[in-house]
């Protein structure tokens, strides 16, 4: 099994992993990205090979090797609106707004908070919370910048902070790595996940994976409030660029060389 490591991440993320790599006996190569280019290293063969890098070196990478094992999606197949016409009660913001960015600057100016994502995971911005008028102001700069952003599709959601937020990756339809990534809004590293948040996680992905929603690994975030008695996904992104947040990533690296050479 040989993984292709973009240098550029975490230093502690990128050290850890190649450690990881290392003690499983595979071997690795990294690459240093510059932002929003899309080359990458040279692919030996299908068979054996994962990359782990930006989403815009990922999708280059889709796009010129359709059966290329080791990308399982281009951002573009990954579309939070799919989510909540499928399995709304899954999800853990209540969908206020479905719109581009250009939309967004006929919204009303408000300074009640809400929670904002590009619709797709091609990192246009990070998902946040903000007030609706700042992020009005956001979308004006950003479309002023690149006119072509104007056209992207926007979540908007409400807020509901939760208690709990986990990070679950899922290899071919099991979770193989997990943490609780932030408690009462501060950032944690803490390795492993409660029964309820895995078994939700893996509803959510087979019911989205049969419809076609979903690749065959995928990372998805998990809130959930004890107060409340409330749990929800609260967004999917790619396996190959999201953050780790304290998963044991030997078991990660152990699950995906195992799937890419059989698959």
């Amino acid at each position: 099994m040989h993984f292709i490591i973009q240098e550029n991440i975490n230093q502690d993320d990128f050290n850890s992993l190649i450690e990881a790599i290392n003690d499983q006996g595979f071997t690795y190569e990294s690459f240093f990205h510059i932002p929003f280019d899309t080359s990458y290293p040279e692919l030996l063969g299908n068979s054996g090979v994962f990359v782990y890098a930006a989403s815009s070196v990922t999708d280059a990478i889709y796009n010129d090797h359709e059966d290329f094992k080791g990308v399982y999606n281009h951002t573009s197949q990954i579309n939070i609106h799919n989510f909540y016409e499928n399995t709304a009660g899954l999800m853990w913001s209540p969908r206020a707004n479905q719109c581009t960015l250009a939309e967004v600057l006929l919204l009303p100016l408000s300074d009640d908070k809400i929670f904002v994502r590009p619709a797709i995971d091609n990192k246009l911005f990070s998902g946040q919370v903000c007030t609706q008028t700042d992020f009005i102001e956001m979308a004006r700069k950003m479309i002023a910048a690149e006119p072509l952003y104007a056209n992207e599709e926007i979540f908007i959601g409400g807020v509901n902070y939760p208690e709990e937020e986990y990070r679950l990756f899922i290899v071919d339809g099991d979770i193989v790595a997990s943490s609780l990534y932030r408690l009462n809004g501060e950032v944690k590293k803490l390795e492993g996940s409660t029964n309820e948040v895995n078994k939700l996680a893996l509803e959510f992905y087979k019911k989205n994976y049969r419809s076609g929603y979903l690749p065959l690994s995928c990372v998805i975030d998990i809130g959930y409030s004890f107060t409340e008695n409330k749990i929800g996904v609260i967004e999917v992104n790619c396996i190959n660029n999201s953050g780790f947040y304290g998963i044991i990533k030997a078991d990660l690296v152990k699950a995906l060389a195992n799937v890419i050479k059989v698959k």
